[in-house]
């Protein structure tokens, strides 16, 4: 404590009486109510008037309490009431961080109660309330009369009305309740009222969970026409809460949903249940006299041990097609996947076992279309990697265990041959594979390495209706033993600050040829693109279904450049199968391999390189061509361009043939590009295309703008999708507008 000037107006004994009696007051704590708490105080001079038991402290004023700490041009302590004056830019930080600030306040010693005139104040949160006047009371009530509120920096708008705000006759912030009452409100951007409301009630900014209403939803779409719903949010423990939705639409009804979310000391899990008795099915060609539809879907997610996880995500309903045709439960995408899990995950062990169920939800499919899609019971993954090295290299045990049912054959036709995507039945295959390599170093920086490897297949077969060819047996065995070398030889440049790497690569791998190719079911290795990414793979099927057999050699030759910031990489190769059965050449049920540019002895020529900057631009081309003429066979380019405001992307895939997922042969050209140019630092705007080349169709388009600032976004997004060649397009306005701690809406229109 400073006390720089003390004036004595008054009789010298009586002065010094009065002298003594101020500092042991301040000592203190000024009032015996507070004589447990110290309190700091600092001004330029001190006034105590001894007949009214006033002191008063003048310039530079500054107390610290409690965690409060009050800052003022003057401060006028009345001992009797037990009450400070401030006057002259007055400023009070609370012990959570909020600032008061006003000319003037009338607060008691402790500051839990007071009133203030003229009150500005910013919340730790940082939103920030104005008030003509403000009551405080019980030190945690605070009752703002004539007043605004706002999440928007109004300190930084010189004057100027916020984005929005709420103006209020009335605002109650009740810490204690952790709540904000609004009453006799309006919402304005800047400055101007957009809407009224008698009385509004929401969380205070800190809390993240509290029972009450949320935003109401809005939504348009053809079948439901207008859709409003407002959500009733109950949180009665920390871990736990429920959410009920009732949403009416002007054209089916009331729809009613629910989403219980409840989290245990080692997990989550959820319950969503949704139902409507709708009025129109007509609106999506329903069958007459069903009006019922609905849904359940629960989730889970639990650690069993640091090691082992497990959960769900399992999905019901009463039709296909509710839970996109209502944008409930589980909507988005043709299919709905339901599994149970179990994955465990240490330094060299992993297991993952799932149990899979695929729903069809598109409408415009015929039934049978969800008797293709398979049962999957289960798959599961394990990968054992042995600490201690065998022979000086790693040894490796891997697995896979899969178990499927089909209702119905899922064919498709090439020309005058039919060929499967999933076959009706029951089928199970286990497959064990053990492997090892070991990398050495030779002369000249050589590197070699050496490998060996043991797989063995075992299928159970129970087809309904086998194509021909098929396997006839209960049970069928596989067996695949091979090895090989893969030789590198890496040659390093520096000219000045680049850096250059050439890199050529040689790998013989020495098997026997596959067997039983065609008679045994092929559901996880249909896909394969021939490119660098798999041109030294040991085996090119992206799955345990099939296993490639047979002699062949595979040459490479890398390149990686460093030029400053930049990298450069580049590699181009082939590969040639020289002894035993061409697994690529000899269809299966799902004529996987054909037209990969490897069903031949000599395979084409793939191609691939990768650019990336320090200033984030990149460009990656992959290329495959046909050794005798290099006529293009797969060419695809992704670009991405950073050019101060503008980011663009662009993509561009060719393929003078392949197969569609119906099945159908065709040319495939598709361009595809996004951009995004940031008018200001808040306005962005932004689009998006795809566009089949063959047909000459725009897939799909995207174009929208937005603003964002530190209290709000909005944004306003259209866009339009059709299939190639169709002329029926598929139509959305999206709206969406977040006011910062007050609001969250979202609006879809269909038309």
């Amino acid at each position: 404590m400073t006390f720089p000037a003390i004036r004595f107006p008054w009789h010298p004994m009586r002065a010094l009486r009065a002298a003594a009696v101020a500092c042991i007051a301040v000592l203190l704590a000024i009032s015996p109510a507070a004589a447990q708490a110290q309190m700091d105080l600092t001004s330029d001079e001190f006034v105590f008037d001894y007949d009214n038991e006033v002191l008063s402290a003048v310039g530079n004023v500054r107390i610290t309490y409690r965690g409060y700490v009050l800052t003022a041009d003057r401060v006028t302590y009345y001992q009797a009431t037990g009450r400070l004056i401030a006057a002259g830019n007055v400023r009070i930080v609370d012990p959570s961080g909020d600032i008061y600030e006003s000319q003037y306040a009338d607060v008691t010693d402790d500051f839990s109660e007071g009133f203030v005139t003229e009150i500005f104040v910013q919340t730790a949160d940082r939103t920030f309330f104005t008030a003509e006047t403000a009551t405080r009371s019980g030190g945690r009530i605070t009752d703002f009369d004539r007043a605004t509120y706002t999440a928007c920096a109004i300190i930084e708008t010189a004057g100027k009305p916020p984005l929005w705000q709420v103006r209020a006759a009335r605002i109650v912030h009740n810490q204690e309740e952790e709540m904000i009452y609004f009453e006799r409100a309006r919402l304005e951007f800047f400055g101007v009222p957009v809407a009224y409301v008698p009385y509004l009630a929401m969380p205070d900014p800190s809390v993240t969970r509290k029972t009450g209403f949320l935003f109401p939803e809005f939504s348009y779409s053809a079948p439901l026409g207008v859709g409003f719903g407002v959500p009733y949010f109950w949180a009665p423990a920390p871990n736990y809460d429920l959410t009920l939705t009732p949403t009416f639409f002007t054209r089916q009804g009331f729809l009613g949903e629910v989403e219980w979310r409840h989290r245990l000391n080692r997990g989550l899990y959820t319950f969503q249940a949704a139902g409507i008795s709708q009025r129109n099915g007509a609106a999506f060609g329903d069958p007459p006299g069903r009006s019922f539809r609905g849904a359940v879907r629960t989730t889970g997610d639990f650690a069993i041990n640091r090691f082992w996880s497990f959960g769900w995500d399992g999905t019901l309903q009463t039709d296909r097609g509710f839970t996109n045709a209502y944008d409930a439960v589980n909507p988005g995408g043709p299919f709905i996947t339901s599994e149970i899990y179990l994955v465990g995950l240490n330094d060299r062990t992993f297991v993952d076992a799932h149990i899979y169920h695929f729903a069809d939800v598109r409408r415009e499919t015929a039934r049978t279309d969800q008797d293709r899609q398979a049962i999957v019971h289960p798959t599961v993954d394990h990968e054992y990697i042995l600490a201690t090295p065998v022979l000086g290299g790693e040894l490796a045990l891997a697995g896979n265990l899969t178990s499927l049912s089909r209702g119905a054959n899922d064919p498709f036709t090439i020309g005058a041959d039919t060929y499967h995507h999933g076959l009706a039945g029951t089928f199970t295959r286990l497959s064990e594979q053990l492997t090892w390599r070991r990398r050495l170093f030779g002369p000249a920086g050589m590197v070699f390495e050496p490998f060996v490897f043991a797989r063995a297949d075992a299928f159970f077969l129970s087809p309904d209706a086998p194509p021909p060819g098929f396997s006839t047996e209960a049970a069928a065995f596989r067996g695949m033993a091979g090895g090989g070398l893969e030789w590198r030889w890496p040659w390093l440049l520096t000219n000045g600050a680049s850096r250059h790497v050439v890199e050529p690569i040689a790998q013989l791998i020495v098997r026997p040829s596959e067997t039983m190719i065609g008679a045994l079911p092929n559901d996880d290795a249909q896909s394969l693109v021939f490119d660098t990414s798999n041109l030294l793979a040991w085996n090119k099927f992206s799955g345990w279904d099939r296993v490639e057999g047979g002699t062949r050699l595979n040459l490479a030759l890398r390149y990686l450049g460093q030029f400053g910031g930049t990298r450069l990489e580049a590699m181009v190769g082939q590969s040639y199968h020289l002894a035993g059965v061409n697994s690529f050449a000899v269809p299966d049920v799902a004529n996987t391999g054909g037209d990969t540019g490897l069903e031949d002895n000599v395979s084409d020529i793939v191609a691939g390189l990768s650019l990336t900057s320090a200033q984030g631009h990149s460009l990656v081309a992959r290329g495959r061509f046909d050794p005798s003429g290099f006529s293009v066979e797969h060419a695809s380019l992704d670009a991405n361009l950073s050019l101060g405001a503008l980011t663009t992307t662009a993509g561009v895939a060719f393929d003078p043939t392949y197969v569609d997922i119906e099945g159908t042969p065709r040319a495939g050209f598709l361009i595809n590009g996004s951009a995004a140019l940031e008018l200001s630092p808040n306005w962005t705007v932004f689009g998006s295309l795809g566009y089949d080349v063959i047909s000459s169709t725009l897939v799909s388009s995207r174009l929208g703008v937005q603003y964002e600032c530190d209290c709000a976004s909005f944004s306003v997004v259209y866009s339009a999708r059709r299939s190639p060649g169709s002329t029926d397009v598929n139509r959305s306005i999206m709206f969406g507008l977040t006011l910062r701690t007050l609001a969250d809406l979202d609006v879809t229109v269909s038309p």
